[in-house]
């Protein structure tokens, strides 16, 4: 892959702990500064296989349970629109 060191530093950025490289890049590592590659867990990879075993190896945490959205009249803006109200509008005949 290109661009190892820049890919290294924005996954340390975002706060990433274990960083996937191609085998093939791991001559590219000394472009990255210490401090980065000793706070990531590189791990060299060399088939798609080795990805998902790494991947999968845990479940994923679920996502915590949508809000209930309000009950009450749907308005714009809020889920939805409500026809409009005729209370005090006169109609003159044309």
């Amino acid at each position: 892959i290109g661009g190892l060191k820049s890919k290294a530093l924005a996954a340390h950025a975002s706060g990433a702990k274990i960083v996937l490289i191609p085998k093939k890049n791991e001559k590219d590592l000394q472009e990255i500064p210490e401090e980065i590659r000793k706070a990531l867990k590189i791990v060299p990879v060399e088939t798609i296989g080795q990805v998902l075993e790494l991947a999968l190896r845990r479940r994923p945490k679920p996502l915590p349970a949508a809000p209930t959205p309000p009950r009450g009249p749907r308005v714009a803006g809020r889920g939805g629109l409500r026809a409009p109200s005729t209370t005090g509008v006169t109609v003159r005949p044309s």
